[in-house]
């Protein structure tokens, strides 16, 4: 399919990918077992959003890029609600609410010039507006859609090529990483949220469940439908 990326660059051994076993963890349990992430990791998210899993048919709904700045990792995404931002990790994985996240790391790590050009194309386009509907045609448009975003810096880091990065979906961007074998998984997740105190009464505990159920139902419903 023409959407697919065309080529990976970095080389890699003909070995299958080793799979990590999906782990069901909050976000913040998550940042208590990563310690660091390479410049150029992806973090890929099985999502509810109903239009791109219907169009892709994959379950791969989101994609967000990783770096290394000292001591803190930030990562870098296009959302819809949003635009091109800019978070730490807690707070990114905090704002992830349901499904799942796969994170894989390149196999090799970046070159110094690679990291700095990676960077430098994320860092230019936090603050542009999201937009999506471009992904149908593969023309450009002044917004950008979280796969063509992070396409565009692999491309800049000279890690990956592709035909036309407005029309890479993130199911279609991480069969690309993984055609030579340039990403590795590092962590998959089951995401849950942290259960809070139980009340001390009869009545806060109904209290407490009729929140968190309400809660559940319009994450799932605002997952659907505004795809965040």
């Amino acid at each position: 399919m023409s959407w697919i990326l065309a080529t990976a660059l970095l080389a890699a051994p003909p070995s299958a990918a080793v799979d990590v076993q999906l782990q069901t963890l909050t976000p913040a349990e998550i940042v208590e077992q990563i310690d660091s992430l390479p410049t150029g990791t992806l973090i890929f998210s099985k999502g509810d959003c109903l239009a791109v899993r219907v169009y892709t048919q994959s379950r791969f709904t989101h994609v967000a890029a990783v770096a290394e700045q000292g001591s803190a990792l930030y990562v870098y995404d296009s959302a819809n609600g949003h635009g091109v931002r800019k978070q730490d990790l807690a707070s990114y994985l905090a704002g992830q609410s349901s499904g799942e996240i796969h994170i894989v790391q390149p196999r090799i790590a970046l070159t110094k010039n690679q990291q700095d050009n990676f960077c430098a194309e994320l860092e230019e386009q936090v603050g542009r507006p999201y937009a999506v509907r471009h992904h149908l045609t593969g023309k450009r448009n002044h917004g950008l859609h979280c796969s063509e975003y992070v396409t565009d810096a692999l491309v800049a880091a000279g890690v990956m090529k592709a035909v036309n990065p407005p029309l890479v979906s993130p199911a279609s961007l991480h069969k690309g990483v993984h055609i030579k074998q340039a990403y590795v998984p590092r962590i998959a997740v089951k995401l849950c949220t942290p259960k809070p105190e139980p009340a001390d009464s009869w009545c806060g505990r109904a209290w407490q469940d009729t929140k968190l159920c309400t809660k559940r139902c319009y994450l799932k419903m605002r997952g659907w439908f505004c795809c965040y």
